[in-house]
């Protein structure tokens, strides 16, 4: 893992622009005019579409039952374990950016053709009480991270990005614990090294499922947008009903992150977006009635428990064996 500022050249300078427009699935076209989350209300005036009647994020409520919604299926995820990403604090977040491969996807769930994952990027406010885009049934969480993927049907994300169902979005939920997460630490001990804005560092490798709740069969849908300019409405958002979780030391990583404001650099923190209006649209749910205590761990923990129960069981059936 290594970490690096650069001069900014010319050819720099059209990277970061590239890199940075990455947010929530938008390459090139959020770098032709400047946005930030002070002035939300003002992003219309240079992105008409995010004045649109489909726009993200939304406060998840009034859900209906969709037994179409299956569980997802995740093609050769396993090989972001021995992949290299590129971890950018582009001023708005810190986005990780995979290297597309079509032996990569994210199929099933009730989503419509398969899709191939870009990057995944976060949002987070100043306190444990604000951070998320969405919220569920009024609650706002600390964290939300965005899991970017386009359509197989499109050679990039540049051509996906303002086509109907062009992009899905995976969101994540996350709750403070006093747990760190050890997985996700991989990337977030990472952060260190992008603490200011156009910082670019590498990360050897990465379980991108780790960062998913170990309750995946939950979650809601709806028609969306991207919830940063130019608010494109191509996405097939997902949210997951369960959060993983985080530790408080981890968050503070990510509240370090500086980005270059009108009066200097400052902290980058509250880059959330004000919820929408939820219209005319329908949300619904993979699940009839949710289970009564959802469990708090990432997938890659989930795992793990699994293995510990079945090592357990190994042993004590062959002590049983002896006896």
């Amino acid at each position: 893992m290594t970490g690096h500022r650069r001069a900014m050249g010319p050819t720099l300078s059209i990277l970061v622009a590239i890199i940075g427009a990455t947010l929530c699935g938008a390459p090139t076209h959020a770098a032709k005019k400047h946005w930030g989350y002070h002035e939300t209300n003002l992003w219309s005036t240079g992105y008409p579409d995010c004045k649109g009647e489909n726009q993200s994020p939304i406060d998840i409520k009034g859900e209906e039952y969709n037994p179409k919604l299956g569980e997802f299926k995740f093609n050769g995820y396993f090989k972001t374990q021995t992949m290299e990403f590129h971890l950018t604090n582009n001023g708005h977040t810190a986005v990780a950016t995979l290297d597309p491969r079509p032996s990569l996807s994210t199929q099933a769930g009730g989503l419509p053709g398969v899709y191939i994952p870009h990057s995944l990027h976060f949002h987070w406010g100043g306190d444990r009480r604000t951070g998320s885009e969405h919220f569920i049934n009024g609650k706002q969480y600390p964290l939300e991270m965005h899991l970017v993927h386009y359509h197989s049907s499109y050679p990039n994300i540049s051509m996906a990005q303002n086509q109907p169902h062009g992009l899905a979005v995976l969101g994540v939920l996350f709750e403070v614990s006093e747990t760190k997460n050890k997985v996700a630490e991989v990337l977030f001990s990472a952060l260190s090294a992008i603490k200011n804005q156009h910082d670019v560092t590498t990360i050897k490798s990465f379980d991108v499922l780790s960062m998913l709740p170990a309750d995946r069969p939950y979650f809601y849908r709806y028609q969306g947008s991207l919830t940063t300019p130019p608010c494109y409405e191509s996405v097939v958002w997902t949210v997951f009903a369960s959060p993983n979780y985080i530790s408080a030391s981890q968050m503070d990583k990510l509240r370090a992150l500086m980005h270059e404001g009108e009066h200097g650099a400052t902290n980058l923190i509250n880059n959330y977006r004000p919820l929408q209006d939820i219209g005319t649209r329908k949300i619904y749910k993979s699940f009839k009635k949710l289970p009564e205590k959802m469990s708090l761990k990432g997938a890659a923990d989930h795992v793990t428990v699994m293995w510990a129960v079945a090592a357990a069981m190994t042993v004590i059936a062959f002590a049983g064996a002896k006896h």
